[in-house]
């Protein structure tokens, strides 16, 4: 999950006011200037390269994700985590190329098992999307409509995206795929709203994995559950992402559930990806970059011997349309230098992690 500096570079609202001015719309046909290096497995299903997108609101760009660059390989679960407003949600939505109308992807690219999801055309879009990749989002009550049963809203899928699938054959895949996350087929003929909230996310996610698809992005899945539903929604998660071979992007701004379902995590903090690499690197002690430490720090344990004072993250995340100069995690940064105000960090590497950093630097 490695990216690239892009200090010497113009700004992604730069780049964007670049494209609106000569008329050019969507994303830009080249990537990031060195390529991404692949994780462990030799098959990427996603590749994120160079990516950034800006929001346009009251004539002010927000570089809500910036120069983002990592990997998802065959049967992998990667995770990325950060507080709200660290560009996760949008990343994801950006792949999905689901993008509302005011936001603009500046530069880079996404790739589907090898093939650019912004040079397809909207028919080849609408015969990937759900089949190829698919998304659980954040709320499945809003996802799910409130006014068709659990039974409709699925054959609806189906008539949709398999038309050559029999009505027959249809439910009987439907009943499968309720089997699957562990709901009684009777609850097909039930409507959103009378079903707990632990069972509008497994519906969720067997509406994800309907068509068999390679990626499943998972954007805060977990989220507005108690402790026990989280754990059996993770639990659900890993059993049938073993089952059935896909590959995973799990968006939480929980570090805890991040690092127990994924084999890598990226960390986000105001759209840049500060620091990336496997979840036992991530884990492990040792030098990080400082907001990763910060949401270790901030993260309850129940293990006695870890037992320790839990501490925050001082003062709020930038406000995306005036970011600070440097590295936009000084103000909050606890060892803050200089060279962190003034210049842009590059990306250096640290045993197994890639960091967004000047710590390295330090003499610490």
């Amino acid at each position: 999950m490695n990216g690239q500096s892009v200090t010497k570079e113009r700004t992604p609202g730069e780049r964007a006011a670049k494209q609106r001015a000569t008329g050019v719309q969507g994303i830009r046909e080249s990537a990031a200037t060195e390529p991404t290096k692949t994780m462990a497995s030799a098959d990427p299903v996603l590749e994120v390269d160079g990516l950034s997108v800006v929001y346009e609101s009251n004539g002010q760009l927000a570089n809500a994700v910036n120069d983002v660059s990592f990997t998802v390989n065959q049967g992998q679960i990667v995770g990325l985590v950060g507080e709200s407003g660290s560009g996760k949600s949008t990343l994801a939505y950006a792949i999905m190329r689901l993008l509302p109308a005011n936001a603009l992807v500046a530069d880079g690219s996404v790739r589907i098992m090898g093939e650019d999801v912004y040079r397809m055309s909207d028919e080849q879009l609408r015969s990937t999307r759900w089949k190829r990749f698919s998304m659980v989002f954040q709320s499945a009550l809003v996802a799910l409509n409130p006014v068709l049963t659990i039974e409709w809203q699925f054959m609806e899928m189906f008539r949709i995206h398999r038309p050559d699938m029999s009505r027959a054959e249809a439910r009987r895949h439907i009943v499968g795929l309720m089997e699957l996350v562990r709901i009684h087929p009777d609850r097909l003929k039930t409507y959103p709203h009378e079903l707990s909230g632990g069972m509008r996310q497994r519906i969720i996610i067997a509406m994800a994995i309907a068509l068999d698809p390679d990626l499943v992005i998972m954007d805060e899945p977990t989220t507005a559950l108690d402790s026990v539903v989280q754990r059996d929604i993770l639990l659900e998660i890993r059993r049938i992402q073993q089952s059935r071979k896909f590959s995973v992007l799990f968006i939480s701004h929980d570090l805890r559930l991040v690092q127990f379902l994924c084999h890598e995590i990226g960390v986000m903090y105001a759209g840049r990806m500060v620091e990336s690499g496997p979840t036992s690197a991530i884990k492990a002690a040792g030098l990080h970059h400082p907001y990763t430490e910060g949401l270790i720090a901030a993260t309850p344990t129940l293990a006695k011997r870890d037992r320790a004072l839990l501490q925050g993250i001082g003062g709020q995340p930038p406000d995306l349309t005036r970011l600070p100069g440097g590295c936009a995690f000084h103000p909050r940064c606890p060892i803050a230098r200089p060279v962190c105000k003034s210049t842009a960090p590059g990306r250096v590497t640290v045993g197994e992690l890639n960091m967004l950093c000047h710590r390295t630097g330090f003499d610490e």
